[in-house]
């Protein structure tokens, strides 16, 4: 009887795709402003494309690996996939009550610490990164983003 191993490749593979899926969905909702030829769904949608190709082809990459061996579960990569995952869902749940930069502060400090980044580096990288997506998204793109608890200090 020959074993089925499901590797971390495989599994990290299949989550970009399913993801990148469910993203492009939602962002087919987003409407365009009066102003502009293209909706706020352009941007989520190029990037929904991206993961779901890398996706593929990391799946691919792993199956054209592996067709000879011998396979067997990775139970400690597919629970680290599913954490990461069940992080975005929480981050998708907090975006609106907390808003948009206080949940995503929250998200990559911890997913920082989860991939073994040190205190320092998750909290510079965390608030910087956010800065530099509220300016992209806010700013450059005219996306409106959820102001949550910090609505009294919209600028």
């Amino acid at each position: 009887m020959t074993k089925i191993r499901v590797t971390s490749d495989f599994v990290t593979g299949g989550a970009l795709v399913l993801a990148g899926f469910a993203m492009y969905l939602g962002a087919r909702g987003f409407s365009a402003p009066p102003t502009m030829s293209y909706g706020a769904g352009f941007f989520p949608k190029i990037v929904a494309g991206g993961m779901a190709i890398s996706g593929l082809l990391i799946v691919l990459a792993d199956l054209r690996g592996r067709l000879s061996k011998r396979v067997t579960f990775d139970a400690r990569g597919a629970g680290r996939v599913a954490l990461l995952v069940a992080m975005i869902a929480a981050y998708a749940l907090a975006l609106n009550p907390l808003g948009f930069h206080l949940a995503t502060v929250c998200l990559l400090f911890t997913v920082t610490r989860f991939y073994g980044g040190g205190w320092i580096s998750a909290g510079v990288l965390s608030v910087a990164a956010t800065l530099l997506l509220h300016f992209v998204f806010y700013s450059v793109m005219r996306v409106s983003l959820p102001w949550g608890v910090m609505l009294p200090f919209a600028w």
